[in-house]
């Protein structure tokens, strides 16, 4: 009687231990064989513990790298036969997750949510393409989260899930447009974060005109990104009261609400601290609410 323990491991990994099979009582010998295979970019290890009562062994290999133990060397077609049949079945194995049909990627398959309508299926699917093919297990998530953000302007950030069998739950965070800007190409629509997502030839509703301060005829690209972040961390219901936005040379902001009364929201630091401060302080009439220090705001 023989008995065959296997186990299989990827060598990043430590590998657990193998169940050792029943064995009659009888003066044996244990022998192991280890056969590592390289296969994309990964190192498998397929262990073979086999042991018999003659305490026969033979290790037999074809590309494959074989350690062995033990010091008999009878039986051959015993030993030989187990250690190729072995690593034949773990290169298919590796071969059907990682290089077959099997799991390939099909961008038909890849199913987008989260968009606010700005960007379609079609769009993601397509960043997609140059991975159809590939195996979904091979895929970086990471990776295919920033090709999607990279790619498309509109999305902040991107979070990919894998589906059986072929296919991707790609989960988009959208830029939200707070601010635009009228220059000699038309109205630079952008972010909180001042990042530019279309010009459009209209002025478009909805957002806060970033305008220059009076004796300045343009704002610099600080001077812009610093009204686009105040604006940015308002919340929705305190933005609508917003409707334009200046800086001074020295970056400090003031925001004109509908009403004509005025913010005096400072510099960039506490942007967060400040708008929710600033959304206490619209509860109460007054013409001017300065949040510049936000611990002790103030109004007038």
């Amino acid at each position: 009687r023989f008995g065959l323990t296997l186990s299989i491991c990827d060598s990043a990994t430590p590998a657990m231990p193998a169940i050792p099979e029943p064995r009659p009582k009888v003066s044996a010998s244990t022998r192991e064989v280890a056969i590592p295979i390289e296969a994309a970019m990964r190192r498998f290890c397929v262990t073979a513990r086999i042991c018999s009562p003659s305490g026969v062994f033979l290790s037999a290999s074809s590309s494959a790298t074989n350690t062995i133990s033990g010091t008999s060397m009878a039986s051959p077609h015993v030993v030989g036969a187990a250690a190729l049949v072995m690593a034949l079945l773990v290169a298919v194995l590796v071969w059907a997750l990682l290089f077959s049909p099997l799991l390939a990627l099909r961008t038909s398959a890849v199913t987008v949510k989260g968009s606010d309508g700005t960007v379609k299926a079609a769009q993601v699917r397509k960043v997609l393409e140059k991975d159809e093919g590939t195996s979904i297990l091979r895929l970086s998530t990471g990776d295919v989260e920033q090709e999607v953000t990279d790619a498309l302007v509109r999305v902040r950030s991107t979070k990919v899930s894998r589906d059986p069998l072929h296919g991707l739950t790609v989960t988009l965070t959208m830029r939200v447009p707070v601010a635009a800007q009228e220059t000699d190409a038309g109205w630079k629509v952008m972010d909180g974060d001042g990042v530019v997502l279309e010009t459009a030839q209209e002025q478009p509703s909805g957002v806060v005109v970033i305008a220059a301060p009076d004796g300045q005829t343009a704002l610099t690209g600080t001077q812009v990104k610093a009204v686009a972040k105040a604006v940015g961390s308002l919340d929705k219901t305190t933005r609508g009261q917003v409707a334009q936005g200046t800086a001074s040379s020295t970056g400090q902001v003031t925001l004109t609400l509908s009403s004509g009364a005025k913010v005096v929201w400072g510099d960039t630091s506490e942007s967060e601290l400040k708008a929710r401060v600033l959304a206490v302080l619209l509860k109460q009439g007054a013409q001017t609410y300065d949040v510049s220090s936000p611990r002790t705001p103030t109004t007038a």
